[in-house]
């Protein structure tokens, strides 16, 4: 399945195993999701510093949103077949994209914390990055978050946006049902003042990256 061999082997049991078989943190996969998501996240800055030297701090961070969403984690997931090697409750009927790609993040906090940085950055290297161009995904926020309330049978996500004269840039506010939460963006675009809202709209929803 993956190129490491664990030297604790109930680092990659707990790596594997979902909230919905057991609400034990120490036990499921929660917590080395949470360490291998800043792990990840560095490694991945840091390969892209290296590799576009001459790019604006703009174009790293595009490049690293194409690369850390839980689409493009999900690709490498399903290429590693994580789904079938995942211990779940029988409450779980489907492994979606979002729980696939925590499951890679969680590997990797396991590969570190069974071993070193050094390795967890090999494990990023051959799953991710030989095939990056495979791979990338430019998330499509506003219309994630639409697919997801129609799913769901929820209110269908409503935006309100205005360009602000003062500043020089377009606010948006997106709201899901009358009793909702209200999220905010802002953008040089309609478009990207849009999405930015919806971005911070699916994060509180679904807690992803």
């Amino acid at each position: 399945m993956i190129e490491y061999n664990f030297n604790d082997r109930s680092l990659i049991r707990q790596a594997l195993t979902h909230s919905s078989l057991t609400s034990n943190y120490s036990k499921n996969y929660e917590k080395l999701e949470f360490l291998g998501d800043s792990i990840l996240s560095f490694v991945i800055t840091k390969f892209l510093m290296i590799k576009y030297k001459d790019q604006t701090h703009g174009d790293l961070s595009k490049k690293r949103a194409r690369i850390i969403n839980f689409r493009t984690l999900a690709k490498v997931a399903t290429k590693l077949k994580l789904h079938k090697y995942i211990y779940k409750g029988k409450c779980l009927k489907l492994i979606n994209d979002k729980i696939l790609s925590d499951f890679y993040e969680s590997l990797i906090g396991a590969i570190f914390i069974d071993s070193n940085l050094k390795n967890a950055e090999k494990f990023i290297h051959n799953t991710l990055f030989k095939n990056i161009e495979d791979y990338e995904t430019e998330m499509n926020f506003k219309g994630t978050l639409i697919e997801y309330c129609l799913k769901k049978t929820l209110s269908e996500p409503i935006f309100q946006t205005e360009y602000i004269k003062q500043k020089n840039k377009f606010e948006s506010k997106v709201k899901i049902g009358p009793n909702s939460s209200e999220y905010f963006g802002i953008g040089p675009s309609k478009k990207t003042a849009e999405k930015n809202a919806a971005e911070k709209a699916l994060k509180d929803i679904l807690s992803f990256k």
